[in-house]
């Protein structure tokens, strides 16, 4: 059966080992994309649902195209693990 998950195209590099990378999470991805906050405080299967698909059809496919997969780095995105992120519009 094939799969398809958004974490294995969505990779930062480790600032402790630069040959290692790690996925993103959906909220980092979300956050990436939209400039918006999700999942704050509880997780809602409604909300990460719809953060999926958003992510996928607004930024996954506009940025992938064929391509397999796109490192990002702190200089791309510097505010992801700050706390920048709570300022900004939240999804509701």
């Amino acid at each position: 059966m094939n799969t398809f998950d958004l974490q294995t195209f969505y990779r930062r590099p480790d600032p402790k080992n630069e040959f290692n990378h790690s996925p993103m999470s959906l909220r980092d991805m979300y956050f990436l994309h939209f400039q918006e906050a999700i999942q704050e405080s509880t997780h809602d299967a409604a909300t990460d649902s719809y953060a999926t698909m958003r992510v996928f059809k607004e930024g996954f496919l506009k940025i992938h195209g064929g391509r397999t997969f796109k490192l990002f780095s702190e200089e791309d995105v510097p505010s992801l693990n700050s706390r920048d992120r709570n300022k900004k519009k939240k999804y509701h």
